[in-house]
């Protein structure tokens, strides 16, 4: 047991490190720049899972503070480093100016300045085994004369590499800040990536709550509008029956709510949700402003007279003024009103050369049973006893 234990212990550091952003060994630019490359883009492989999602904000979280941590320890190093240079090459300056063979200053103090710029940038980087200011000491020539000690410092600051040497590593550590500012960043992007995913799951598991309530009120509303149908007069009834409008509604609504629940889940995009619900818009006005102009032509054709029809009929061939519907599916059956006049003695109607079974006729309207066609626009053709006939061009169209 208590091996497991240990084993358990071991892997979950191991995992725990494995998943962390940088640690004091990884503060390098090829480290950080990997890094950036997993965090672009910063809504690159969000977890839906909430667990796994809370986690890895919680992980996100802990990696920007830690690397803002880093950032600022790295600004203080190359502030002191970069005074630390500043100093030396100031003591270097002082040292040139030294004329050896005249009378001197107080070397002492120079040579103190000298060896504490050189014990500063010698600690800045202990673990550089190329760091030329290890072995910068004034030990050696401070029981000297002061000719010869003036000779020394002057050979010890005459090494170009010492300060070029501070220049490369201040130029490092400038990138390395910069490195780590774009890391802060995208860290930042990503964090704001998985709230953003986290506040829409959330807003999400609200309306799933009481999504059965919106449901439940639309059906109401669908069965409502049913109920009231009942309030007007018994032909008006019969017409929206009639016209396929009550069957129409509640298939509507029922639409309406599956594609609610679809889009809730987001199982439909938001594309496709407005393509959906603009198409069901279209579908709804077109079928109204047919049905509306098709009543309308009727009613107008039907306020003729009579004597006026009968004696038409009888001189001139058939007319249609109207055909409602003037469009139908391909395998038949739409039963089609075809409005004009001379429709007393109609033997034959024809969708696209193909005969339609006539239900039923007058003067001024003939109804008849399409018969199956191929997809597209047909004429069609009204023949009289007389042999006369009358064609509407493109009068119909199969879907």
């Amino acid at each position: 047991m208590r091996t497991l234990f240990i084993f358990c212990f071991v892997l979950a550091l191991f995992l725990f490190f494995s998943v962390s952003g940088l640690t004091e060994d990884d503060t390098t630019s090829s480290a950080i720049s990997a890094r950036i490359a997993e965090l672009t883009p910063p809504d690159k492989d969000i977890p839906d899972n909430p667990i796994i999602l809370a986690d890895e904000i919680r992980r996100i979280s802990q990696e920007l503070e830690e690397t803002r941590k880093s950032a600022n320890e790295h600004e203080r190093e190359f502030k002191a480093l970069n005074t630390n240079k500043d100093l030396a090459a100031k003591v270097f300056q002082d040292i040139s100016n030294l004329n050896c063979d005249s009378a001197l200053p107080d070397l002492e103090a120079l040579m103190d300045q000298l060896d504490r710029r050189a014990r500063a940038l010698a600690d800045a980087f202990e673990n550089d085994p190329a760091n030329p200011w290890a072995n910068v000491s004034t030990e050696g020539i401070r029981k000297l004369p002061p000719k010869a000690q003036c000779e020394g410092l002057r050979k010890i600051t005459s090494d170009p590499d010492l300060l070029t040497f501070v220049d490369k590593k201040l130029d490092e550590l400038k990138s390395l800040n910069a490195e780590i500012d774009r890391l802060i960043q995208a860290l930042q992007k990503r964090q704001a990536a998985l709230a953003q995913h986290n506040q829409a799951d959330e807003s999400k598991s609200y309306i799933f709550q009481d999504l059965w309530i919106i449901i439940l009120v639309i059906g109401l509303l669908s069965v409502g509008t049913i109920l009231v149908i009942k309030l007007f007069t018994p032909d008006l009834q019969q017409q929206w029956v009639a016209s396929g409008q009550v069957i129409q509604f509640v298939t509507v609504m029922i639409l309406l709510s599956v594609i609610m629940a679809l889009g809730l889940a987001s199982i439909l995009k938001e594309n496709t949700l407005g393509t959906l619900l603009g198409g069901i818009a279209g579908y709804v006005l077109s079928q109204g402003v047919g049905r509306a102009a098709a009543q309308a032509v009727k009613e107008g054709i039907l306020r003729g007279t009579a004597a006026t029809t009968a004696a038409a009929a009888a001189t001139a061939p058939p007319v249609v003024a109207a055909i409602a519907p003037n469009n139908g599916p391909s395998a038949g059956g739409t039963i089609v009103s075809i409005m004009g006049t001379g429709f007393d003695s109609v033997t034959s109607v024809t969708f696209g050369g193909v005969a339609a079974t006539i239900n039923s006729q007058s003067s001024t309207a003939v109804q008849v049973a399409t018969p199956a066609g191929a997809a597209g626009t047909v004429d069609v053709v009204v023949t009289n006893a007389d042999g006369r006939s009358v064609t509407s061009v493109g009068g119909f169209t199969y879907a």
